[in-house]
C-alpha cells in the first residue's frame, strides 16, 4: 500500500488519500504530495511529487433564454432570468458578461442584456451570444435559441366621441 501526505502552500493538510478534494485548496495555491510505499513488513523511502500551482477556472454559462417567449415588433427583448444569469464560477470570482445580439446572422451594434423594438421588424430572427468573464479570462460562449418576431396587433390608444354633450340632432 501507500501512505499520502498532501501539502498546500507547504502546510500539511492531513489527507491520507491518493486524491485531494478541491475544498482543500483554492486558486494560486501550490500543491505537492509525499507518497510512502509500504507492505506488511517494510516501509519504503518517501517520494515527493513536483509542486503544481492551481490556476483559474473560467466561468461557465449554463443556459440563457430570450424573453418574452412571443416576441412582437414593439417589445423590448431581455434575457431570462435577467440580471441573475445562470452560470457557475468554481473560483468564486465576480463574473461579468459580454453580450452580442444578432439579427438573421448579422451582428447588431448592441452589447447589453436588452434589445429594444426599434432594432427589429416582424419576421426577423434574433438571438444573443453571451460570454462570461471572471476578470482573468473568458468562459465558453453560449448562444440562445432563435426568437422569431411576429407582428404587434394594431390598437387605438383612446377614442373620443364629440361633441359632448351630444344633442339629438348632433352628428357624432
Amino acid at each position: 500500500g501507500y501512505n499520502y501526505r498532501w501539502f498546500v502552500n507547504d502546510a500539511e493538510v492531513g489527507v491520507d488519500s491518493s486524491t485531494l478534494g478541491s475544498w482543500n485548496y483554492q486558486k494560486t495555491n501550490k500543491i505537492k504530495v509525499e507518497v510512502t510505499p509500504n507492505d506488511e513488513e517494510n516501509t519504503g523511502d518517501p517520494i515527493i511529487s513536483q509542486e503544481i500551482t492551481v490556476i483559474n477556472k473560467p466561468p461557465e454559462m449554463i443556459d440563457i433564454d430570450i424573453h418574452p417567449i412571443v416576441a412582437r415588433t414593439l417589445d423590448e427583448l431581455y434575457l431570462s432570468p435577467g440580471e441573475n444569469l445562470n452560470y457557475t464560477d468554481a473560483d468564486g470570482d465576480i463574473v461579468n458578461f459580454n453580450y452580442s445580439w444578432y439579427n438573421g446572422g448579422s451582428i447588431l451594434n448592441k452589447h447589453n442584456d436588452t434589445l429594444s423594438g426599434d432594432n427589429f421588424v416582424k419576421y426577423d430572427s434574433l438571438y444573443i451570444i453571451v460570454i462570461p468573464n471572471d476578470g482573468e479570462e473568458d468562459g465558453i460562449s453560449i448562444q440562445s435559441l432563435d426568437r422569431y418576431v411576429i407582428n404587434t396587433m394594431p390598437y387605438f390608444g383612446f377614442i373620443n366621441i364629440t361633441p359632448e354633450p351630444a344633442l339629438t340632432d348632433s352628428v357624432l
